[in-house]
């Protein structure tokens, strides 16, 4: 039923700003387009043919650019990143040949303290318990221009709770593993969780990311250069209609919904409530 009332509202909220798009044109203003992040975990074999009819469906109606995509001028075209989180075997399986066959770049986000074992973090998706993390000579075989390696952490923590140091060691850690396994340079980091606060931002600029990017479906300027970056994320099953609307950003008005749920959560955390026999 929640993923229903999702995918309605987001239909309503595509066909807003189609319409208003279409009024500002004819007004003789233009706007640009977004740029879309979309992010994956596993690709199981199960759901090969799905993703590969995601892919085929991007080939036919939008450009696919590298995660870390910017631009001095205006889009005009739908616009489209691709990333994965912990860089599991089945990404590497089952995506990547779909990604290679049609030249698309990708982003993979690695969680490096669990190279070729299972995940020692907490799984969200039931379907993710059967999932393994690359070895290092996987991660090395794969090296490709069209890939980039970011960082995911080494051990995949709540980034808001542990010390800044501790945070800084994680970071940088995980770029001299990546980068001593595929010989790249590791600029970009994804937040394990979606959890992160200003004082990570900072940590992470001090370490020398050039983005960071979150589990918000958040719309991306890529003439802004912005630090911190939104991505939606997708499942390699998801249905023809529900991949069109998250691809061209529809997903974007649970933003502010998200971030509203944070505040009330962070509220209760500082001030909880009574209990009942109190």
């Amino acid at each position: 039923m929640k993923e229903a009332v999702k995918l309605a509202v987001s239909c309503f909220y595509f066909l807003a700003i189609r319409m208003k798009r279409g009024m500002m044109r004819l007004l003789g203003i233009s706007q640009p387009l977004p740029l879309i992040i979309l992010y994956y975990h596993g690709v199981p074999a199960s759901t090969r043919a799905s993703f590969s009819r995601q892919m085929a469906s991007l080939a036919r109606w939008a450009k696919v650019v590298p995660a870390d995509f910017r631009t001095s001028t205006a889009l005009s075209e739908p616009t489209v990143a691709i990333t994965f989180d912990d860089a599991f075997v089945s990404a590497f399986d089952n995506a990547l040949p779909e990604l290679s066959r049609r030249r698309f770049p990708c982003t993979i986000f690695v969680a490096c303290g669990n190279l070729g074992s299972s995940p020692s973090w907490s799984m969200e998706e039931e379907n993710e318990l059967s999932e393994i993390v690359v070895t290092a000579c996987r991660l090395k075989q794969s090296v490709d221009p069209l890939v980039v390696f970011g960082s995911h952490g080494v051990s995949h923590p709540h980034f808001t709770e542990i010390t800044p140091n501790a945070a800084r060691k994680e970071l940088s850690a995980s770029c001299d593993i990546i980068t001593g396994i595929t010989g790249t340079e590791v600029r970009l980091f994804a937040f394990p969780y979606g959890d992160y606060d200003g004082n990570q931002i900072r940590i992470c600029q001090e370490v020398g990311f050039t983005h960071v990017y979150t589990i918000e479906p958040e719309l991306v300027d890529p003439q802004a250069d912005e630090f911190v970056r939104g991505r939606i994320s997708v499942r390699p099953d998801d249905g023809r209609l529900t991949f069109f609307l998250k691809a061209h950003g529809a997903y974007a008005w649970l933003v502010p919904i998200s971030r509203l749920k944070q505040r009330v959560l962070a509220f209760w955390g500082a001030y909880p409530r009574r209990p009942n026999n109190a």
